[in-house]
């Protein structure tokens, strides 16, 4: 069975936020996104693919939901609500029988097409289905392919001609985060998503030797980003900030018409090309002013300490920048490599743009063998724009590639980021005095606990640390 789960605000009631919908005319209510993951067995999966889209979307599902970005996902065979509890109860995976999406076809997206099992206008055909947006992962991709092909036999059966078929079904946006190609011919306004290092991706061969990420296939875009080939999803839209920001534009840009085009007796039409070239295009002007993060392996000696130092300091006082290049001259910086790392190397987060450093992190063990981010720092001209937060998450998310879930960061409350500390979930666990230049300086030592949970819900509604703060608040007590 085919079931669709629609992202809700939280309330007492919904403490997941998720709703099973049977209404038959949800998608004729407005512009939408559905997220298709494929094989899904899991409830919290559903949610968590959800999840993601509406943070790319930007809706803010719980203070302020907008009709006009509601996002719904497809799971498939018998899901639970228990696997949120990390309790797997009964469940069944698989993926969806012809039989069964042909019965999810006709039940919720010929009603936008047909009216009594009559053909309606092309015009309105069109405009019905311009509501319709999509986000695919893996195996999603060719379920989706299925249901395009599944409509369109059925339009064909009332008496719409192919060239009808083409210019109403182009009106469904399409972002397909694959492992492969699409086989066959595609008819949705389709931007195509692959890591070419990805064994079960068969595109990206092309590119090997070209610097334009955007392949032109027949009658869609292809772009093909240089990853681990890993396969994983949610790496991808955390570790390359070009995908999340290329998926993001197209979404919004679908969304944006979806919404015009239901609220106004007028009708502007998604012209497919033209649609996804115009979007490459803001995305290659855009891309100059890109923040682009790395992390590096950092062998520190004195000299180099000294050199950081200086660096870190003068960023909290001025705008001063430095050259990358002389960044990692200096310090004689390689990047880092999970595989090649010692145990005591400090990695060393740097933000950049147009190849001047805004920013910087340093992290490793302490002299207590505990895992401390000692450094933070933001060029002044670029705070408040989230950079600082993009350096903290990709911090955690080394420090548990390391084998660490807790780390503790040193600040004081008069001089340093107490405040952007606190505000990640860390707790105050004790203080301790420093002299400098003959005035003792208090130093509070913070300790966040639980930074795959942390992890596992950035792109969630909330990052919910309360029960390691009560945990250790008691213990410390």
């Amino acid at each position: 069975m085919v079931h669709i789960y629609e992202k809700k605000p939280i309330t007492y009631d919904n403490e997941y936020g998720i709703e099973e919908i049977t209404n038959q005319d949800v998608f004729k209510n407005g512009p939408c996104v559905i997220v298709i993951l494929g094989q899904t067995c899991f409830l919290s999966s559903v949610n968590g693919a959800m999840r993601l889209v509406t943070n790319l979307i930007n809706q803010n599902i719980d203070d302020s939901y907008e009709p006009n970005k509601r996002v719904f996902g497809l799971g498939f065979g018998n899901l639970g609500i228990g696997s949120f509890f990390g309790e797997y109860g009964e469940f069944s995976e698989s993926s969806p029988t012809d039989d069964e999406l042909e019965e999810f076809v006709n039940t919720y997206f010929l009603p936008l097409v047909s009216i009594n099992n009559d053909r309606i206008d092309t015009m309105n055909a069109m405009k019905n289905i311009r509501n319709i947006n999509f986000v695919t992962y893996c195996d999603g991709t060719k379920v989706f392919k299925k249901i395009e092909e599944l409509l369109e036999n059925e339009m064909k059966n009332l008496g719409y001609s192919n060239e009808e078929i083409k210019q109403i079904l182009s009106q469904v946006c399409l972002a397909a985060i694959s492992g492969s190609t699409i086989q066959g011919d595609i008819k949705a306004t389709s931007l195509l998503f692959g890591d070419k290092n990805d064994r079960s991706f068969n595109g990206g061969s092309q590119l090997s030797e070209s610097k334009n990420p955007f392949i032109e296939r027949d009658n869609y875009f292809e772009f093909v980003v240089d990853g681990d080939g890993n396969h994983d999803f949610r790496k991808y839209m955390r570790d390359d900030l070009r995908l999340s920001s290329l998926i993001k534009m197209f979404l919004n840009k679908a969304l944006e018409n979806s919404a015009y085009n239901y609220n106004s007796n007028t009708f502007i039409q998604i012209i497919p090309k033209k649609f996804t070239n115009n979007i490459i295009n803001d995305y290659n002007k855009n891309k100059q002013n890109e923040i682009e993060y790395k992390t590096y392996i950092f062998k520190s000696d004195q000299e180099k300490m000294n050199y950081l130092f200086k660096v870190y300091h003068n960023y909290k006082k001025s705008n001063d920048r430095i050259d990358i290049k002389n960044l990692i001259e200096k310090l004689e910086l390689s990047l880092y490599d999970k595989e090649n790392v010692e145990s005591n190397d400090i990695l060393l987060e740097v933000a950049y743009k147009n190849n001047e450093v805004i920013a910087f992190c340093s992290h490793g063990k302490d002299y207590l063998y505990q895992y401390e981010i000692s450094l933070m720092v933001c060029s002044p001209s670029y705070r408040k724009n989230g950079i600082a937060t993009g350096l903290f998450n990709n911090a955690l998310f080394n420090i548990s590639q390391r084998g660490f879930n807790s780390c503790v960061i040193e600040t004081s409350k008069e001089h340093d980021n107490y405040d952007f500390w606190i505000s990640k979930g860390a707790i105050q666990i004790r203080t301790r005095w420093i002299e400098d230049f003959f005035k003792n300086i208090e130093i509070s030592v913070l300790q966040l606990s639980n930074i795959k949970q942390y992890l596992d819900n950035l792109n969630g509604e909330r990052v919910e640390l309360e029960t390691e703060v009560k945990k250790l608040k008691r213990t410390i007590n």
